[in-house]
């Protein structure tokens, strides 16, 4: 059964953005491209695949409101199964990042890989749950992507995006 679907894509107007005509990003509203990214959403909150940041679809417009592209990935399909989960504290997201059991993350916006052994100082400056569908497992789960600042042993400064699984274990 299928329990994602048409009804449930929305804009994540958050991560609007422009760019140039060879795709750089560019502040404010001074790009040639308008790129507008669509993400599926379970219980209001954003779902991905794995550990990705890829929107379902992408709509690129340009300044004339011609649509030069249209990216777009099928929606996942689940089995019809349903379970409830207990969710961890802001306590055990704190120690799930100490101990590394969270996962560093990179998109598009993010020019610099590093691993979560290299950050020195974390700044958080946003916390949003998210889903996420495991095309192996079949399953949905939710996680913490935790948005900010940050900076390593060699004094790189970051933007950082952190995933915590969210499900308390025992």
């Amino acid at each position: 059964s299928n329990i994602i679907n048409i009804s449930n894509i929305t804009v994540d107007k958050s991560r609007l953005r422009y760019s140039d005509a060879s795709g750089e990003s560019v502040a404010g509203l001074n790009g040639e491209i308008l790129i507008i990214p669509y993400v599926f959403r379970l219980n209001n909150h954003p779902l991905f695949y794995n550990d990705s940041l890829v929107d379902f679809a992408t709509v690129y417009i340009t300044q004339n409101l011609e649509v030069i592209k249209v990216e777009f990935m099928s929606p996942p399909t689940f089995p019809g199964k349903k379970s409830t989960i207990s969710t961890i504290t802001p306590e055990e997201i704190k120690q799930r990042i100490l101990t590394q059991k969270a996962q560093l993350i990179s998109n598009f916006y993010i020019k610099d890989q590093v691993s979560i052994d290299e950050i020195e100082q974390l700044n958080i400056t946003d916390m949003e749950v998210q889903y996420r569908y495991t095309s192996q497992s079949l399953l949905i789960t939710p996680y913490i992507l935790l948005s900010g600042t940050g900076s390593t042993r060699d004094g790189r400064q970051l933007s950082l995006h952190l995933l915590v699984p969210a499900e308390k274990t025992n």
